[in-house]
């Protein structure tokens, strides 16, 4: 876990919640006093976790929560036990680790550690979704490719395909740099 931002009401409650904290071993913990104050550092600074003390002043913290969520920032959202029940359906669609207040600490800790664990794990899945995506469309785009040879040239599929695979190893270009060029050339 490297960066965590805590947003509170008073100084007293960001020092307290950062003593907490100190015990999950992040690089870096910063405090706010607003939800606006907030905003602004999750524009500028990328962290991996934001601790909402709800109800904020200027808000009740579930936009905050939104924004977070839109950021890719794991939401550790801390409310008073009289509104669980209200808020728990619209933090659960944000993925976000609900404590009662008052806290217990190692319920605290052990919430940042789940998700830190959780953030990691959605990074990786994402990050291989887009490199999955990425293959596809190189598929796409050789297929294509492909089908402009065997019209344009009369080759048989598996001529086209190595025709692809034999430039690509000769112009040391990946599949899909020798696929487009083909599609520049032979494609109307």
């Amino acid at each position: 876990m490297e960066k965590i931002l805590i947003v509170s009401k008073t100084p007293a409650s960001i020092e307290k919640l950062s003593d907490m904290i100190e015990k999950c071993s992040a690089q870096l913990i910063e405090g706010v006093l607003s939800a606006r104050d907030a905003a602004e550092k999750l524009d500028e600074t990328e962290y991996d976790i934001i601790v909402i003390n709800a109800p904020l002043a200027d808000d009740s913290g579930l936009s905050l929560a939104q924004k977070a969520r839109a950021k890719d920032v794991g939401i550790v959202l801390l409310i008073n036990s009289d509104v669980v029940d209200k808020v728990q359906e619209v933090t659960e669609d944000l993925g976000a680790f609900l404590v009662e207040k008052p806290i217990n600490p190692p319920l605290l800790i052990q919430g940042i550690r789940f998700v830190a664990a959780a953030q990691k794990r959605y990074i990786s899945l994402r990050l291989e979704n887009s490199r999955l995506a990425q293959k596809v469309e190189d598929i796409k785009v050789i297929n294509r490719a492909k089908c402009c040879l065997m019209q344009t040239l009369n080759l048989s599929e598996s001529a086209a395909h190595r025709y692809i695979e034999k430039q690509a190893m000769d112009t040391r270009k990946p599949k899909r740099h020798v696929a487009e060029r083909i599609l520049k050339t032979y494609e109307f």
